[in-house]
């Protein structure tokens, strides 16, 4: 991961630290290319597929934190087809920035269990791989793991 992503900055607050009373480091996820942490965890996902999954791209459903790291990491690893089922109610600036990304976005129902649903059928009925915003032991875990384990 050190190698595609940036190193993630680690700032102290002098305020904070004594507030709780002690020395309190943020690890500021939020300055990864994507905006949020889940860039690490799509990535190591996305690094575990077969030549085979990756031609039949991925599919992931996401209210747009998750759905910008997936597809900012298929094309990083190189252009993997994928489709996002996002909410209709979804943030402009998160659809805006999807769009952006190139996927294949699906706007689908008002909440996130409605576009899961459909993206999981959608999976089904194509053979794409679902990539699970927080079941998937490789995007919670692992992603989480090299967050706090790399160095800086």
């Amino acid at each position: 991961m050190r190698r595609v992503l940036p190193a993630t900055p680690l700032r102290t607050f002098p305020v904070l630290n004594r507030m709780l009373g002690g020395q309190i480091w943020l690890k500021l996820e939020a300055w990864q290319p994507t905006g949020s942490f889940k860039v690490r965890g799509a990535l190591a996902r996305l690094a575990q597929l077969t030549s085979e999954e990756r031609a039949r791209g991925v599919v992931t459903a996401s209210a747009g934190n998750h759905g910008l790291a997936v597809a900012f990491a298929a094309r990083l690893l190189g252009g993997i087809p994928t489709t996002v089922f996002i909410p209709e109610t979804a943030a402009r600036n998160k659809i805006r920035a999807l769009e952006a990304m190139e996927v294949h976005l699906r706007p689908v129902g008002r909440s996130y269990a409605e576009a899961h649903e459909a993206a999981w059928a959608f999976a089904a009925s194509t053979g794409a791989c679902y990539i699970h915003a927080y079941e998937d032991p490789w995007v919670v875990y692992v992603g989480q793991l090299l967050a706090v384990a790399l160095p800086r």
